[in-house]
């Protein structure tokens, strides 16, 4: 299978903030409704623990961290005090039993710097904690390892929802996380720096140079995905704590955007209290529990994971490729999969077999599918040409890009096999 088509900025963005971001998405206002990120761009605040804030220091990550060992670094890639091998030692690695910290991010889009800071305290174990003040109040998500709790610190209402990592994946996840680059990626060099007091290890990728055999072997996490650099993406960096190798700070960008993720006040190993990872009794929580999401490497494994038949098109349209395979189920227990196939300049046509599209059926005109009789729509906002139609216990649909023409939409849908 291709590898994903999944830019660097975004995989590493998504990966990273899955496990160790405040999920911001879930905030909500004392009135139990959600309240989204303030377009502006914010000054880097820190919370503490007790959710009061305290500015953080705006000087650049520079003054902060020392290069090499040689002033004049020259010997970029050549330093006697790296090990040999940096991939194996990071992939032997274990996670800290616990850390706190704070976590400071900083992005540029189009020349436009967003910057931010959230307090964080994780356990092995799987249970995290993050403070942020990224709306009008701080905003606390709180998990012990199986379900996640968002709120305002100053609020009476929040959401809940069951965690979608497994109970040790806490620390675990940023480790195989950033496992995927070296996997990924070749090393274009390594190097000792310092970074806010840590001796680390600065490693090199070249964003441009991605293994051959990246798309096999992977860290078998939920959304482990091989980065792709359709665009000039011109620098990726990763830090390395040397006596733990936890990754302390993640640099990527081009000349339009960047993004710098730091780990900072750094302690490992602290004693944490149990409370700091419940919600408080006297907030009420709406639950909001996430569908379920696996992805698969091949059909026949979603078939096979899934209690209604699934077939693929035997019709593969030329310069498309099939990405990946998912397979979602709702609250309601609707079981949802998904085939990604993506063509020139991204352009994606999907196939979903499903045991229930009740909720996205569509009106329009019958069409004879060899056999079933489906319904083709165009959709207005996208042009998107739609075929739905139930074989069986499966209903499905085929949505392909507005460039394409209605026939091959329904020539897809037409070698679906339907017995």
């Amino acid at each position: 299978m291709k590898q994903h088509r999944i830019r660097v900025l975004g995989c590493v963005f998504l990966c990273v903030l899955v496990v160790a971001l405040a999920g911001c998405a879930g905030a909500v206002t004392d009135d139990g409704n959600e309240t989204e990120s303030a377009d502006e761009p914010v000054e880097p605040a820190a919370s503490t623990s007790n959710g009061t804030t305290a500015n953080v220091s705006d000087d650049s990550s520079d003054s902060n961290e020392t290069v090499g060992t040689d002033e004049t670094d020259e010997a970029i890639g050549t330093d006697a005090d790296v090990p040999d091998d940096i991939e194996a030692e990071f992939a032997a690695a274990d996670p800290p039993d616990a850390i706190a910290a704070t976590l400071e991010t900083e992005m540029t889009i189009d020349g436009v710097p967003f910057a931010f800071s959230e307090a964080v305290w994780m356990r092995a174990g799987g249970e995290r904690r993050s403070e942020s003040e990224l709306t009008s109040s701080v905003q606390v998500t709180v998990s012990d390892g199986e379900t996640v709790w968002n709120f305002p610190a100053d609020g009476s209402y929040g959401t809940s929802h069951d965690a979608r990592e497994p109970p040790d994946a806490g620390l675990e996840r940023l480790y195989e996380d950033s496992l995927v680059l070296f996997e990924a990626y070749e090393i274009e060099a390594v190097e000792t720096a310092t970074v806010d007091g840590h001796e680390t290890y600065r490693v090199v990728f070249d964003p441009n140079a991605t293994k051959t055999d990246a798309s096999e072997g992977l860290s078998e996490t939920d959304d482990a995905q091989v980065p792709s650099t359709d665009e000039d993406v011109d620098r990726l960096e990763l830090r390395l704590e040397q006596e733990t190798m936890f990754p302390i700070r993640y640099e990527l960008g081009d000349e339009n955007a960047s993004l710098t993720m730091t780990y900072r006040e750094l302690e490992f190993g602290p004693e944490l209290d149990d409370d700091l990872f419940e919600p408080p009794e006297d907030v009420e929580f709406i639950d909001t529990t996430l569908p379920s999401h696996e992805t698969y490497d091949r059909v026949a494994d979603a078939d096979a994971a899934v209690a209604f038949d699934v077939d693929e098109p035997t019709t593969v349209l030329a310069g498309y490729e099939l990405d990946r395979v998912t397979v979602s189920a709702d609250e309601d227990d609707r079981t949802n999969v998904r085939l990604a196939y993506t063509g020139p300049d991204g352009a994606l046509l999907s196939v979903e077999a499903s045991d229930d599209l009740s909720a996205v059926e569509f009106d329009g005109e019958a069409v004879d599918l060899d056999g079933p009789t489906g319904t083709y729509t165009e959709q207005g906002t996208t042009g998107t040409h739609i075929v739905t139609w139930t074989c069986g216990d499966t209903d499905y649909y085929v949505g392909a890009p507005a460039d394409l023409e209605r026939e091959t939409a329904v020539d897809v849908a037409s070698s679906i096999p339907c017995e």
